[in-house]
């Protein structure tokens, strides 16, 4: 068995997925996501799994477009495998919420992929994300400011929560398409891809080719660093969990100050952080500088007795000798307006 396919069986071996082994396919007709395509139709016997492919065709690109769809549907029929193609209308474009294109096509892609997935009893949705993907997703984040648990959980193999799996993640982009030259899988090349006006393909096409002038095996870094930071990031989870054990939680949580204030810095912020996670649900809105105003007020020697901060969401009260984190209730007026 081929290196490539040896390295697909076995990283779904590590994984767990839930019964029956039903897998819907993102295959878009790039080489990624049809190398991948190939390695779930030739496993399957081994996996004892069952795939089903869906297209999505954005009518973005014209006639390009048009042909990624035939080379899928194409693929597909000649090999019996049970397919189906969603199209973005027009009206779906104007009817979705986002800023911009890349956005609302995210918004788009996941709604299809899983209300297929639901009506098709799959346990998962298998893109083809491969090391380099993975890279410039990191260091787009990275610019962006995100926090150390956003970078720690990029591009998991398997995501839990949105059921995403990527098999091919520890390829780089190149040696898929060696795979799919030597096993003669057909595949199109994304024109747009190279279009640097997206903060995506400028990272990709001036950014990490800089960096591998540096070292060669950057991709390969930043994936063992994302795996050190997703390590680093279960051991301080596991600790604010014992902390919120220990908490009086009903609606609100209350904590002692003296406790807060005798944690290492980087466990008060994600207390203060999982406190705000829990009464209002997520942590929408809630910078750091935030987490850091309250921090540093409830460090202070000059704290008083009342609100220590306040927002749209949650207030953060001092009541000698607990800090309380309570959910602000919708005024009368914002339950109108929701």
């Amino acid at each position: 068995m081929n290196k490539l396919l040896q390295n697909f069986v076995a990283t779904f071996r590590q994984e767990k997925f839930s019964q029956p082994l039903n897998f819907l396919l993102a295959v878009s007709g790039g080489a990624d996501s049809m190398v991948m395509l190939y390695a779930f139709q030739k496993t399957m016997a081994l996996l004892k799994t069952n795939i089903f492919v869906t297209h999505i065709n954005y009518h973005l690109r014209q006639e390009d477009s048009n042909k990624d769809e035939f080379l899928v549907t194409d693929y597909c029929s000649k090999n019996k495998i049970p397919f189906e193609v969603v199209q973005i209308t027009a009206s779906a474009w104007n009817n979705t919420p986002g800023t911009g294109m890349e956005e609302k096509a995210r918004f788009l892609r996941y709604q299809a992929f899983n209300k297929l997935r639901n009506e098709n009893n799959c346990c998962a949705i298998a893109v083809g994300h491969n090391l380099d993907d993975l890279c410039e997703t990191f260091c787009f984040n990275l610019i962006r400011g995100s926090s150390p648990e956003k970078l720690a959980s990029v591009m998991p193999v398997l995501d839990n929560y949105t059921h995403i799996f990527r098999p091919l993640l520890s390829f780089d982009r190149n040696a898929i398409r060696v795979f799919a030259h030597d096993m003669n899988i057909p595949f199109n090349e994304d024109k747009t891809n190279l279009d640097v006006a997206y903060s995506r393909n400028r990272i990709r096409s001036n950014i990490i080719p800089e960096a591998q002038i540096i070292n060669p095996k950057f991709a390969d870094s930043i994936s063992r660093f994302r795996d050190i930071l997703a390590t680093e990031n279960n051991f301080l989870e596991q600790e604010v969990t014992k902390v919120l054990c220990s908490c009086k939680i009903i609606d609100s949580v209350c904590i002692s100050r003296s406790t807060l204030v005798s944690f290492h810095i980087a466990l008060q912020r994600r207390v203060i952080v999982a406190c705000r996670k829990h009464v209002t649900g997520n942590r929408i809105d809630f910078s750091f500088a935030s987490v850091e105003m309250i921090r540093k007020t409830i460090l202070s020697q000059q704290i008083k007795n009342g609100i220590l901060y306040s927002d749209h969401s949650m207030n953060v009260v001092y009541k000698k000798p607990d800090v309380l984190f309570v959910k602000k209730e919708k005024s009368n007026h914002e339950k109108i307006e929701a």
